[in-house]
């Protein structure tokens, strides 16, 4: 493993523990640093920000792992995603709630809506996918998400993905009975 993957790892793991035991806002770069033994400059070599660390342990832990998507079917990479966020829900739920410019719920939503492209311009004519199609989806799911791991008791992945599905069907049966199509 390169030196640079092992450091962030290390900053990686550093937040993760902090994160555990006080609130994202009141974490600092000078604690995160000292948790994991490094410097501030180590810090700064690699990340912007502790927001940009928070989305690159997304970005490694998952999409680096599952994107492009491979031989599998969209709909197991979206239980694989919500496999993953119930596994580390305790730091995704404390990431969810982040706030400012470089916040992760606004990186897991573009990330969210590539995925959701990619997956409308395999089961549609490539040429009818807009814009809207992508935002009209990505913002439902996005608040199930979110929703769904902010909850008290988040119920698990395979039991949320089921609830997916059903409104999904139940929304294109309702959709085809309203146009007159069978």
């Amino acid at each position: 493993m390169a030196e640079s993957h092992i450091t962030k790892n290390a900053l990686a793991a550093a937040l993760k523990t902090l994160m555990r035991q006080k609130p994202f806002e009141k974490i600092s770069i000078s604690d995160i640093c000292s948790q994991c033994g490094m410097s501030r400059k180590s810090f700064y070599y690699h990340f912007r920000d502790k927001y940009d660390l928070v989305n690159w342990i997304f970005d490694s832990e998952f999409i680096a792992v599952n994107l492009p998507p491979s031989d599998q079917d969209d709909w197991s990479l979206l239980a694989q995603l919500c496999q993953y966020l119930y596994e580390n829900r305790c730091f995704y739920r404390k990431a969810m709630t982040i706030d400012g410019q470089n916040a992760f719920r606004s990186h897991f939503r573009q990330r969210l809506a590539w995925f959701i492209g990619q997956a409308l311009e395999t089961m549609l004519d490539k040429d009818r996918v807009t814009d809207y199609h992508v935002d009209f989806l990505n913002d439902g799911l996005v608040g199930a998400i979110e929703r769904w791991l902010l909850s008290k008791d988040p119920i698990e992945s395979t039991v949320f993905l089921e609830h997916i599905e059903t409104v999904l069907i139940d929304t294109a049966v309702l959709l085809q009975t309203k146009s007159g199509v069978q």
